[in-house]
């Protein structure tokens, strides 16, 4: 048993592919490697991990061993060497690796007592994330997922993809979250091209079902409508107003721009469901384009009712949608 060896069998199954650019471990042995400064310049380092693009880690087995189980039993191993001063005393064992730099200098961040790296892009995540599964480094691995969750918000379709790729749950509850604000014909399209189906795209598609399901309820039944205060639509009688029942039955009285406008969110929740939907201009220009702005009377409290009520009904939609299951990978 070599450490050849024992890095092939510890290689897990690439969900994605990289490669260094051709050459990049062909470099001259007559010309140093460049190496990574602090904290890779320790003059104690006693193993030297060298990436795929031929730059030098200098670190200490003791770090590695105890953030990786990977590496700690692979340092039970003999290594290969290089002496690096010509010194035949001084050796240190030299291990090729398949990362490259970025990728490896992220990892090792997240190892060492120093500033944590910067993970803002989702290409950068999904081979640390990689890269953290292979070495089976633990902490890297939910460092990684969080940075997805932030991302998630920019980026739901790639980090959504990323998280059933990796079987990552967490990133994938979030990044469906986010999803409900993509028209549906967009999401399925973007996933299949990312080649995301199956079972993961008809879970994303379930859950946004139910969404959608829990989303449209405020927009159908109006009870909660009545613990408001008393909003002019339904109160004043100085203009005309129309007899309406909700999905349950009950009888309302209101102003017909409202329930044009309640019928307006209930169409762009089915594309959308989610609460970002709901805007107060577009309800007031309803409440104006009906006719409502010579009625100096309505028109006195227009602003402040409607306002009061799209903030109401987003928070419906939003809590309503909240209690819809959590997403099943």
């Amino acid at each position: 048993v070599n450490i050849a060896l024992y890095l092939a069998r510890k290689t897990l199954p690439s969900p994605t592919t990289y490669s260094c650019l051709p050459g990049d471990m062909n470099s001259s042995s007559s010309t140093p490697e460049p190496q990574y400064p602090h904290p890779y310049d320790d003059g104690s380092a006693d193993i030297v991990l060298q990436s795929c693009d031929g730059v030098d880690f200098h670190v200490l087995r003791s770090i590695l061993s105890k953030a990786s189980p990977f590496f700690d039993g692979m340092f039970m191993l003999p290594l290969p060497q290089r002496c690096d001063s010509g010194i035949e005393d001084d050796v240190i064992p030299t291990v090729p690796v398949s990362e490259d730099s970025e990728t490896l200098d992220t990892l090792l961040r997240m190892c060492y007592p120093v500033q944590p790296p910067s993970l803002d892009e989702l290409w950068h995540v999904e081979r640390v994330v990689e890269a953290a599964r292979k070495y089976e480094m633990d902490w890297a691995l939910r460092s990684a997922e969080q940075a997805l969750m932030r991302i998630a918000k920019t980026d739901p379709l790639g980090v959504y993809a990323t998280a059933c790729r990796f079987g990552l749950r967490d990133a994938a509850r979030v990044s469906a979250r986010y999803t409900l604000r993509l028209p549906v014909s967009t999401v399925i399209e973007a996933l299949m091209q990312e080649g995301i189906h199956g079972e993961c795209l008809r879970n994303l598609l379930d859950y946004r079902s139910s969404c959608c399901n829990a989303a449209l309820a405020p927009t159908h039944m109006w009870l909660w409508t009545t613990k408001a205060p008393p909003q002019f639509w339904s109160t004043h009688t100085c203009c005309t107003r129309t007899v309406v029942r909700d999905r349950v039955g009950r009888v309302y009285r209101v102003q017909p721009w409202w329930i044009r406008y309640m019928a307006s969110i209930s169409a762009a929740l089915r594309e959308t469901p989610w609460e970002g939907v709901v805007d107060t201009t577009s309800a007031l220009a309803l409440y104006m384009s009906d006719g409502r702005g010579t009625c100096g009377r309505c028109l006195s409290v227009a602003v402040e009712h409607i306002s009061d009520f799209t903030c109401s009904l987003h928070a419906q939609i939003a809590a309503h949608v909240a209690k819809v299951s959590s997403y099943s990978s």
